[in-house]
């Protein structure tokens, strides 16, 4: 969520839905997702029990670079990141994706531990191994600079970060 202040607000709207498990989350520096550069609060929703957790990147080495390196553009800035990222490059970005992923994977009780998840997320995006599982899923629609697929999830404004929470949960599903 986009204010710390809505994360038990929201924790306690999926409680009242009746939602197993979910992680709300906000981050230090602002994102609405778990940061590379920043500390992380979430809100744990599981078996009816909400409880707080801090995700540091840094206690995980994630060692991003600089919070402007995941500044988005338009699609086709966006969709060729995201492409670079299917192929197993390692930047920011990607660091992003798979920070995000493990929470996909922990949510999905994949894994318990976040840095076990982080780490098995970086290992298949690193392999380039998304590209190939996403050419095999939609073979026709995704192509190298493609915006058909990828475009709708580019940010409304270029000073805003890339978002990465859907490529994430395609991620976790793929994996």
């Amino acid at each position: 969520v986009f204010d710390k202040k809505l994360l038990r607000i929201f924790a306690e709207g999926l409680k009242n839905l009746n939602i197993k498990f979910a992680w709300i989350v906000n981050s230090e520096d602002g994102l609405d997702e778990i940061s590379p550069y920043a500390k992380t609060n979430i809100m744990q929703l599981k078996n009816g029990e909400i409880s707080e957790i801090l995700v540091d990147p840094n206690s995980i080495g994630v060692n991003a670079e600089k919070f402007e390196n995941l500044i988005g553009s338009d699609a086709k800035f966006n969709a060729d990141k995201m492409i670079e990222i299917f192929k197993g490059k390692d930047n920011d970005f990607s660091k992003a994706v798979c920070l995000n992923a493990a929470a996909g994977l922990i949510v999905a009780e994949k894994f318990v531990d976040f840095e076990e998840a982080y780490n098995h997320a970086r290992q298949f995006i690193l392999s380039g191994k998304t590209l190939f599982n996403l050419e095999g899923s939609f073979p026709s629609q995704l192509t190298w600079g493609s915006s058909l697929i990828l475009a709708p999830l580019a940010p409304p404004r270029i000073s805003e970060p890339l978002k990465v929470d859907a490529l994430a949960h395609a991620v976790s599903t793929i994996s």
